[in-house]
C-alpha cells in the first residue's frame, strides 16, 4: 500500500520461496528438493572389521549380583523376618499376603532358595548315620559364594516356614498359594538336573552328575 506500513508476506509464502541459487530444475519455486528443505545428517557407520564384532561389557560395568549388595540383602532379610511373624496370623487373608511376599523374595533370590530347598530335603532324608551321609552325593545346588553360613540359615528358615504353610495351613487357599511357590522352585531344580544329565549322556561336560540320576528329594 503506497504510503502505508508494508505488510509482511505470510510465513507459508516466505518458506515457499527458495534462496538465491537454489531454484529447482523445473522452475517452480514452490517445489523445493527434499535435500534443501530437510537436509539429512550424515550416516555414521563402523569400519567393516567392527560391524559384526560381538559387543563385550567390561567386568566393572556388568550388573552386580543381588548377593553382592550386603546392605540391600540385610534389609530384605529383615523385612522377610517381620513378614514371617504373620505366617501364623488368625486371618487367612493376612497369611495369603505372606505367601505373596515370600513369592517375590523367592523370585529375587532364586539361587539361595534352590540351595535351601535341597539342603532342607537332604536333612529330612538323613537317617543319622554320619558315614552314610558323607558317602552321599555332593549337593547339586549350593548357596552363592557371597552368602555366609548365618545368612544361609536365614534362607533355610524362610524355606521351612514356606513348606510348613504348604502342608499345615488350615485354609486351602493359603496352602495352595504356598504350594505354587514350592512347586515352582522344584520345577526349576528338576529342569536344571535334567539338563545336566542330558549333557552328561550326550558326552558333554560332566559336572559330577552320575548317569541316570533321579529327581529324588526335589518332588513336592
Amino acid at each position: 500500500m503506497p504510503g502505508g506500513i508494508p505488510v509482511a508476506a505470510p510465513m507459508s509464502q516466505m518458506m515457499a520461496v527458495p534462496p538465491p541459487g537454489a531454484m529447482p530444475p523445473n522452475g517452480h519455486p514452490g517445489q523445493m528438493p527434499p535435500q534443501l528443505l530437510a537436509p539429512q545428517p550424515p550416516q555414521m557407520m563402523a569400519p567393516p572389521q567392527f560391524q559384526n564384532a560381538p559387543v563385550t561389557v567390561p567386568v566393572e560395568m556388568r550388573r552386580p549380583s543381588v548377593y553382592s549388595d550386603r546392605r540391600r540383602l540385610e534389609l530384605d532379610l529383615n523385612v522377610i523376618d517381620n513378614i514371617l511373624r504373620m505366617s501364623t496370623d488368625a486371618s487367612a487373608l493376612v497369611r495369603i499376603e505372606v505367601t505373596v511376599a515370600l513369592g517375590l523374595a523367592v523370585s529375587k533370590y532364586m539361587d539361595a532358595f534352590t540351595a535351601a530347598a535341597e539342603e532342607s530335603s537332604r536333612s529330612r532324608g538323613s537317617n543319622g548315620d554320619d558315614e552314610e551321609d558323607e558317602r552321599q552325593e555332593k549337593p547339586k545346588f549350593t548357596f552363592p559364594p557371597e552368602i555366609e553360613a548365618d545368612v544361609a540359615e536365614r534362607y533355610l528358615h524362610i524355606w521351612r516356614t514356606l513348606r510348613n504353610m504348604q502342608h499345615e495351613d488350615p485354609h486351602p487357599l493359603v496352602a495352595k498359594s504356598a504350594n505354587l511357590i514350592v512347586s515352582f522352585v522344584h520345577e526349576i531344580m528338576l529342569k536344571a538336573t535334567m539338563d545336566e544329565t542330558d549333557q552328561a549322556l550326550d558326552g558333554g561336560t560332566n559336572h559330577g552328575l552320575p548317569r541316570g540320576r533321579s529327581s529324588d528329594g526335589i518332588a513336592s
